[in-house]
């Protein structure tokens, strides 16, 4: 087996860096939890006021150039109910979600896994997921 390692890819000139993983930040929420919180299944963007908030993260970019890469995923189960299980992402204080997964759950008791990835380019600052 081979392992290829890189810590920076820069242009022909060498001029600046292309890539580099700079932080990594994970969260783990262990904790089972239900709610009858609701989002509107509608049209419109899913808004803070809206749901339960179960965690939050904290993310300082070292660069407000940075990219952001938000990998989310959750193992969900079911458990003989019917109904839909909504996931949002927010930014700071803003009132709209920038991200979010549903799942349409049948009766019967079952588990499945939930996900999403959201990328966000420049002008970062600090953040709050």
């Amino acid at each position: 087996m081979s392992t290829l390692n890189v810590t920076t890819i820069q242009d022909s000139a060498a001029a600046f860096e292309h890539a580099r993983l700079v932080q990594v930040v994970t969260q783990t929420y262990s904790t089972q939890s239900t709610t009858t919180s609701t989002f509107p299944m509608d049209t419109s963007v899913p808004q803070k006021t809206e749901g339960a908030a179960l965690t939050s993260l904290a993310i300082t970019p070292t660069n407000t150039n940075n990219t952001l890469i938000i990998d989310w995923n959750a193992p969900v189960t079911a458990n003989s109910s019917t109904g839909r299980d909504c996931y949002v992402l927010f930014k700071d204080d803003d009132a709209d979600a920038v991200q979010f997964a549903w799942g349409e759950e049948d009766s019967g008791s079952y588990c499945y896994y939930e996900g999403f990835r959201h990328i966000v380019t420049g002008s970062l600052g600090t953040s709050e997921i």
